[in-house]
Order: structure tokens, then C-alpha cells, then sequence
């Protein structure tokens, strides 16, 4: 089925009703309203295909919606107005925004051709219509495994609809705003079946710890509680380990170092392309094009995903001082993206990688590799993440993604990854 009939369908009598109500319209001006606000958001998504940073904006608000499972029995309060936390309303307003900007004439056009009092009454019923076409697009990204050339290709399909349903004239309000006018190419989907904060906090961590670790004395069994207690006690014991690793680095030459080396990655991590504003929740996030954090939420949402222990993502813009497991300032932000998805879907759990290249001594290599997943590990817990929702485990030198032997192969091998460990 083509997506204005998937959506329309779930706009029956009794949420048309509704909406009636809600607007202070009547029923059938508002299920005019209702086919106006669909197809001109449908054409205007489909409209934007072209433009190529435009369309990947739209392709990751749509894939990335926080709609939750049972929103379809919600639907009685969508359009009474009163959104639920599984429907915010301010992804609506992203996708408006980026359809239509500031222009109001949207708002005119459905009013006047639904036979509106008011482009007040019009405004309410996108604010509703946004969302609705979200959740549905999501779902048959999910059902359909759609990749971003397929979705804009199955969108073209409701063209014939919009025609009919939408009056002459409502193209001028699909006006592209492009820079680029490419055509849209096809992307591969990276799998990422392979796979690197600031220690201010860390006393809050430990104390974080030691309460959690009262909590376990409480509620655990006495074989659970031994298991946990010594795992709670590894990682306090890691994050005062690292604490003093960051006590120890002085002089004004090393911090010099640190700063060189971040500046000198920045300019690299420039090819993850153009930061998207995403928003999870009650949580926005700033994440490139191309960075890990985009590609792990993708496979953290997809419904055919499953968690196993091959598929690692690569950490692409976390730093270290040179055969320290001492973390560079500008680590901070990726460390603080991964903390934020954490929070944002309280479920899931994650295993931290830690790998060297070969040079040098294979158990020196396994204990700093060790090191370097804790630290991560535990910049996490300092911002707020539970640590029973986190491991870490040092390779060393094993599990290479490069050749050794050249010096860009020894970098890639350096590395820290992330694995979900439960979804």
C-alpha cells in the first residue's frame, strides 16, 4: 500500500472527531484538512528527493522518530491535541520547518481549501499530521528494510494521490531550497561488522558506585551479589586507577601535545560530513552524517537487528595521549553523545573494545587496551550512566582491521569500539 493511504486510514470517524473538537471545526472540514496536511507534507518530503543534504535530513528524522510500539492506541489523544512522550510533537515541527521554513502560506492554503474559520485551526492539524506521517514512514522503513534511495523511490508512489487530493497551485509551496541540485545517489548501508572525557568527575562515579553497590546488597541474592559486588568493586577500582593516570600527566609540553593532536584529528573528522540536529526524546543531539553515533542508532531501532558479539562500531572521534590511556579533551563530545543515547533509551547496554596495533610488548598492548576501554567506560558512568549497563574488555593487539605493517594500518588498529550487548 502507498504511504497516503497507510496514513489516512488510521484518521477514521472517531479521531476525526477528535479533531473536531479540538480545532473547533467541523467533522468534515477537519478530514479535508487531514487529507490537505498528509499529502502536502508527502509531497513536500518527496519534493526535497533532489536535494541531496536536504533529503538526508528528512531520511534521518523519519528513521530515527522515538514512536514507541503501542502509539496506535494512542491515537485518540494525538488528535484531541494532547500528544503523548512516544509522539513528540516537536519532531513534527523539525520535519515542518524543514518542508516549509516560516512560510505561512501552508497554514492559508489548507485553511482556505478545507473551508476553516481560521490557519489557526489549520496549524493544529499539522502539528498532528507531522507526527502521524512519521510514525508510519518509520514503520515501513523497519517492515520494508528500506535504504534511503528505496524510501524516496516508495514515497514517489503516493504522486498520483497528491495530485488528486491536493488542488491546482499547491506546488509553489514545495519551492526547493537547494544548493546542491545533485541527484540523489545510491548509499550502501555500513554494517560496521568491525570496529576509540574529561576525568573531572570521577569521585561523583565512585560515589555513584558505591550506592549502587549498597542497592545490590539489598535486592540480590547472595550468589547475584557476589558476581555484581566484585564487578561494581573492578570498576570503582578502574575508575580510581584512571583518575590517578590523570593526576599524573604534567607539564606544559604533553598538554601541548594533546591539543596538537586534537587539533590535527578535527580537521580529518571534517569527512564525517555536516552535523543534523536529532532528537531523541526529551534529548537533542548534534551527530554527523557519517559518524558512529548515527549508525549505531540505527541498528540499536532496527527491528532486524539482533545483538551478538561480531558487530562493533568504531569510536571515530575519541583521542588518547601517545601509550596512555589518558583521554584527549576532544573525546569529550562523542563520549557525551554515546552517554545521551544511553539515556534516552534506558534499555540498552554496551560493551567497550579497547585495541593496540603490534608494536611493542603483547602484554603491555593487552593491559593498556584494557585501560583504554575502562576509561571510556567509565567517562560514561561519570555522566550519569549506570555502570551495570556497561563492560570492558582490552584486546590488545588482537582482532586487527589493518595491516600492521604501515604506519595508517597501525593507526586504524588503534582503536576503541562499542558493542550493544542488549536492546
Amino acid at each position: 500500500m502507498e504511504a497516503f493511504d497507510l496514513i489516512k486510514q488510521l484518521a477514521g470517524r472517531d479521531e476525526i472527531n477528535h479533531l473536531a473538537k479540538f480545532t473547533g471545526e467541523s467533522d468534515l472540514n477537519c478530514s479535508k484538512a487531514m487529507d490537505q496536511s498528509i499529502a502536502l507534507i508527502l509531497a513536500g518530503m518527496s519534493a526535497k528527493a533532489e536535494d541531496s543534504n536536504t533529503s538526508m535530513k528528512i531520511w534521518n528524522l523519519v528513521r530515527l522518530f522515538s514512536g514507541k510500539d503501542n502509539w496506535k492506541d494512542q491515537l485518540p489523544l494525538l488528535f484531541s491535541g494532547k500528544l503523548p512522550d512516544s509522539l513528540p510533537g516537536s519532531a513534527g515541527s523539525d520535519l515542518l520547518a524543514i518542508l516549509f521554513g516560516g512560510n505561512s502560506n501552508s497554514l492559508k492554503f489548507v485553511s482556505q481549501v478545507s473551508g476553516f474559520n481560521s490557519d489557526n485551526a489549520a496549524g493544529k492539524v499539522f502539528s498532528i499530521a507531522a507526527p502521524l506521517v512519521l510514525n508510519v514512514l518509520k514503520e515501513q522503513i523497519n517492515h520494508k528494510q528500506l535504504e534511503l534511495p528505496g524510501f524516496y523511490s516508495w514515497l514517489a508512489s503516493s504522486k498520483e494521490k497528491w495530485e488528486t487530493v491536493l488542488p491546482s497551485g499547491f506546488s509553489s509551496l514545495l519551492k526547493l531550497n537547494s544548493k546542491s541540485g545533485h541527484t540523489l545517489k545510491a548509499s550502501t548501508h555500513d554494517n560496521n561488522t568491525s570496529v576509540g572525557s574529561l576525568w573531572w568527575l570521577y569521585i561523583s562515579g565512585v560515589v555513584a558506585l558505591i550506592a549502587g553497590l549498597f542497592i545490590l546488597l539489598q535486592k540480590c541474592n547472595r550468589e547475584e551479589l557476589t558476581d555484581k559486588a566484585n564487578n561494581a568493586m573492578r570498576v570503582m577500582s578502574a575508575a580510581m586507577d584512571s583518575a590517578k593516570i590523570k593526576a599524573d600527566l604534567v607539564g606544559k609540553s604533553a598538554q601541548e601535545m594533546l591539543d596538537t593532536t586534537g587539533l590535527r584529528f578535527k580537521e580529518s573528522w571534517k569527512a564525517l560530513g555536516n552535523k543534523m540536529n536529532i532528537r531523541l526524546g526529551e534529548f537533542e543531539l548534534k551527530l554527523p552524517e557519517k559518524g558512529i553515533e548515527l549508525k549505531l542508532l540505527d541498528w540499536i531501532q532496527s527491528k532486524t537487528t539482533k545483538v551478538d558479539k561480531t558487530t562493533w562500531f568504531n569510536f571515530d572521534r575519541i583521542l588518547f595521549q601517545t601509550a596512555s590511556s589518558n583521554l584527549n579533551n576532544v573525546s569529550s563530545e562523542q563520549i557525551g553523545n554515546i552517554a545521551t543515547i544511553m539515556k534516552a533509551i534506558p534499555i540498552v547496554e554496551f560493551k567497550i573494545g579497547g585495541y593496540t596495533d603490534s608494536t611493542g610488548d603483547p602484554a603491555e598492548n593487552k593491559k593498556l587496551s584494557q585501560a583504554r576501554a575502562e576509561a571510556v567506560m567509565n567517562a560514561l558512568i561519570e555522566q550519569g550512566i549506570d555502570a551495570s549497563r556497561l563492560t570492558a574488555e582490552g584486546y590488545g593487539s588482537e582482532f586487527p582491521v589493518a595491516d600492521n605493517n604501515t604506519p595508517e594500518g597501525r593507526e586504524q588498529n588503534r582503536r576503541v569500539a562499542i558493542r550493544v550487548t542488549k536492546k
